[in-house]
C-alpha cells in the first residue's frame, strides 16, 4: 500500500485505529506503520491508535481521542467543568470518567501533550453524559450536574478550602446545583457523605 491512498482515506481523521484501517484495506501490512513511522509521517498515541504527525487538534479533537484512547468513557471532572465554565479555563490534562479502570496514558499531540486521565467510576454510576456534534465527528462529555457529581464524588472534595480552590463560576454552580437534574442524580448516587458535599458547596458560594 502506498502512503499517499492511506493519507488520502483518513486525512479527516482526528485519530487512526489500525482496527478500522484493517477493515477499510484488508490486505493492509502492519509493517507500513513502522516504516511511516520512521520517515515521521505518523506518530504513536498508544498501542493501535496514531495520528498524522502534522495534524492539529481542535478541542473537539482532543475530547474525540480522550473517548477512543480508553473506551468506554467519556469527558468529566475538570475538562467538564472547565468546558461549561464552571471554573476558569486552563485545565491542561484530559480528565474522564471509565467503569473500566483508572488510567493515565500520556499523548503526543502535534498541538499540545495532555495526559490523558481516566478515573475509574462505578458501573451503576455511569450515566449523565451526553453526546456532542462538531465538524468531524462526536464526542461523550459528562452534563455539567454530573460532571459536578462526579468531582465531588472522585477527588475527595469536600470543605469549604476545597472549594475556593477550584474558583467555581457562582451564577452557573448555582443554577447548577438547584436543578431538577442534580437532584435527579443524587437519588441515583444514593449518598449521604454526596449530599453533604453539595449542601457544603451551597453554604460556601451562597
Amino acid at each position: 500500500m502506498k502512503y499517499i491512498d492511506f493519507y488520502k482515506k483518513f486525512k479527516d481523521s482526528p485519530l487512526l485505529n489500525l482496527r478500522d484501517v484493517a477493515t477499510v484495506f484488508d490486505d493492509f501490512d502492519r509493517r507500513r506503520i513502522s516504516e511511516w513511522q520512521e520517515k515521521k509521517y505518523i506518530k504513536k498515541i498508544t498501542n493501535n491508535f496514531y495520528i498524522f504527525s502534522e495534524s492539529n487538534q481542535s478541542e473537539g479533537d482532543i475530547y474525540f481521542i480522550a473517548n477512543k484512547l480508553h473506551s468506554p468513557s467519556y469527558v468529566s471532572l475538570e475538562s467538564a467543568l472547565s468546558y461549561y465554565g464552571l471554573i476558569p479555563e486552563g485545565v491542561f490534562d484530559v480528565t474522564s470518567v471509565s467503569p473500566v479502570k483508572t488510567r493515565r496514558i500520556f499523548a503526543n499531540l502535534s498541538v499540545r501533550q495532555p495526559d490523558f486521565l481516566y478515573l475509574k467510576l462505578k458501573k451503576e454510576f455511569f450515566f449523565g453524559y451526553k453526546i456532542i456534534k462538531y465538524e468531524k465527528g462526536s464526542f461523550l462529555m459528562a452534563c455539567p450536574e454530573k460532571a459536578l457529581l462526579d468531582s465531588l464524588y472522585l477527588l475527595n472534595l469536600k470543605n469549604e478550602g476545597d472549594f475556593y480552590e477550584m474558583r467555581f463560576n457562582k451564577e452557573i454552580l448555582n443554577s447548577i446545583m438547584n436543578s431538577k437534574i442534580m437532584r435527579k442524580y443524587l437519588k441515583i448516587f444514593d449518598s449521604k457523605i454526596l449530599r453533604n458535599r453539595i449542601n457544603s458547596l451551597k453554604k460556601t458560594y451562597a
